[in-house]
């Protein structure tokens, strides 16, 4: 529950312009003073994990035609209701809702190579939330990103994988976030 506050309810103006509230459950105008319900709820679960080293990490193993989590974050960042583990390259959801999902990653890699970055719910990719990369040289350095919206539930863990478009390839990154936030 949230409560607008910093104001009584004496000569205040009605709030008239918050979508969906219009009258509180006894058919009184809103104020500055009314508490609404909801409001608060859709905003109180997100969690973040970054890459924030000075230098670029080497992803373990080798990257191939099949996805493999990224393994190179370094902190875990703002957090409330979800649970970010960098030290496991994921975020575990907390609540069942509908998220923003989002990511952000600079990296270099093998020479003449496409990538292909993704976040993964519970190991299973979704190409709603995919960015392409092309390396020209291994020294090229350059980003992918992907934002959208989709229900997640409690318990539910995200990642963020690659895969290249042939075998034995390397993958540095430079910098990189996901997170999530849930909306609804």
């Amino acid at each position: 529950m949230a409560k607008i506050s910093g104001f009584t309810a004496d000569n205040s103006p009605a709030l008239t312009d918050l979508v969906g509230y219009t009258k509180d459950p006894g058919g009184t105008p809103l104020t500055r003073s009314t508490t609404i319900q909801g409001v608060h709820d859709a905003i109180s679960d997100y969690a973040q994990i970054s890459r924030n080293s000075a230098s670029p990490g080497a992803q373990t193993g080798v990257i191939g035609t099949s996805y493999v989590k990224i393994d190179q974050f370094d902190t875990d960042g703002p957090n409330l209701g979800s649970t970010p583990s960098h030290a496991n390259d994921q975020i575990t959801v907390g609540s069942t809702g509908v998220y923003n999902l989002e990511f952000a990653v600079s990296f270099e890699g093998s020479n003449t190579t496409i990538y292909t970055v993704a976040i993964h719910v519970n190991a299973v990719s979704n190409d709603a939330f995919r960015g392409i990369r092309s390396v020209g040289t291994g020294t090229d350095i350059g980003s992918a990103a992907r934002a959208g919206v989709l229900s997640l539930s409690a318990g539910d863990v995200v990642d963020l994988r690659v895969k290249s478009d042939g075998a034995a390839k390397d993958f540095d990154m430079h910098s990189g976030t996901l997170a999530i936030t849930r909306i609804v």
